[in-house]
């Protein structure tokens, strides 16, 4: 029988498939613009609509394509090329784990401490976006949308509620608020 000795270094690829790299900022941005920022996004956009968890939002066709096209259009153009990394496999990665049942975020949960984490996640993406001309109507949406910031659903909320960064309602399946 032969015996392998598997150091720390060796072992997390194989086990757990982590990557060991020199320079991680290139994947932190890649989390903190796409995956945090997303659910900043989806955790107001879904609580103004009445929605109590992110997968329910995230299921929601307009909820859906509002985060993705967000990730897709603003986000991504924002970040440098992530070494063996797709980062349009990576953004449908991150929007299955939304829209997963048994992860029960709470959009709440979501929206706890925004005042530290906007300028974290979202914030990068607008400056870096206005600095070339680019569009940020999604990301300037995608964050407390109103002066109430939500912490409980609103069952009223339900059919209408207007954001303070929109001259339209959010409404459940109305895909004109994108």
């Amino acid at each position: 029988t032969e015996i392998y000795t598997l150091s720390l270094h060796d072992a997390l690829p194989i086990y757990c498939g982590v990557q060991l790299v020199q320079d991680v900022t290139s994947y932190e941005l890649m989390k903190l613009r796409l995956l945090n920022a997303g659910h900043q996004a989806l955790g107001y956009a879904g609580s103004l609509a009445g929605y109590q968890y992110a997968h329910e939002a995230a299921t929601d066709p307009v909820f859906a394509e509002f985060v993705t096209g967000y990730m897709r259009a603003q986000a991504r153009p924002t970040l440098a090329p992530v070494p063996d990394i797709d980062l349009d496999d990576y953004i449908d990665t991150v929007m299955r784990r939304f829209a997963n049942p048994e992860i029960r975020f709470t959009l709440a949960r979501l929206c706890t401490a925004s005042s530290d984490r906007i300028p974290k996640f979202v914030v990068p993406v607008l400056r870096a976006n206005v600095a070339v001309g680019r569009d940020v109507r999604r990301s300037s949406r995608a964050g407390p949308g109103t002066p109430r910031a939500p912490t409980t659903p609103d069952r009223r909320s339900r059919s209408s509620t207007r954001c303070a960064t929109s001259s339209r309602p959010w409404r459940r399946g109305n895909a004109k608020n994108r």
